[in-house]
């Protein structure tokens, strides 16, 4: 009785910078982080990119901030990897 690592997900977090091919081909799941700019909120590599991420307009005042994923996204994801194996 072994592992067949086919039957395996690997669930990880946006932060990993995994190359897309590596993410197809070894069956890893991706839970986006949260981006706030001002009054402006994204999702990691959904509704921004990183090469939109790094030109911030010059009349921006704060910082970005990120937030972890809810525990809700984490569910989800974990309910939806069980659902395609």
């Amino acid at each position: 009785m072994g592992w067949n690592l086919s039957e395996a997900a690997i669930i990880t977090d946006s932060c990993t910078s995994l190359l897309e091919p590596h993410i197809n081909k070894l069956n890893i799941h991706i839970i986006y982080y949260y981006i706030h700019l001002g009054k402006e909120d994204w999702r990691d590599l959904v509704s921004i990119q990183p090469s939109e991420f790094f030109v911030c307009p010059p009349t921006v005042q704060d910082l970005p901030t990120t937030a972890c994923p809810g525990p809700e996204n984490y569910v989800q994801m974990y309910t939806q990897a069980l659902e395609i194996e």
